[in-house]
């Protein structure tokens, strides 16, 4: 579902858990900064019940997170193949800044902050989420 299509349906008929993978795709970074934040807002104001919007910030810090690893490490693999070649990257900026814009959503609506963006660059070299997760 496109950006558009995601509000029109929210905010028509209210949230709907079985489309939250149309709402939001993982890794759809065509969801740029601005209308990921309205489009999180649209959502979280159709949950009207607190653990809800609770949750969903936690289902989208997660996705978040998984895809800002996922293109780190494929930036890596990509500089590793080839050096030489100038990479453009793919673009872990906008997971970087999906996990903020939970974080500064989150005081709006007195939800707990996780500080998942700082765990995230605190990840040693070597270091995984699933190293973190896992303890």
């Amino acid at each position: 579902m496109k950006y558009e299509d995601s509000m029109h349906a929210i905010q028509a008929k209210g949230f709907n858990w079985a489309l939250f993978r149309e709402y939001f795709p993982f890794g759809d970074i065509s969801l740029r900064e601005g209308n990921y934040q309205k489009l999180l807002t649209a959502a979280l104001e159709a949950l009207p019940q607190h653990d809800d919007r609770i949750q969903l910030i936690a289902l989208l810090d997660a996705q978040a997170a998984v895809f800002l690893e996922q293109v780190f490490v494929q930036n890596e693999a990509l500089e590793k193949l080839d050096p030489n070649r100038e990479h453009d990257g793919l673009n872990a900026h906008f997971a970087s800044a999906w996990i903020q814009i939970n974080s500064n959503v989150c005081n709006h609506y007195g939800l707990p902050r996780r500080q998942l963006r700082s765990v995230m660059l605190e990840l040693g070299k070597n270091e995984t989420l699933a190293d973190k997760i896992c303890g």
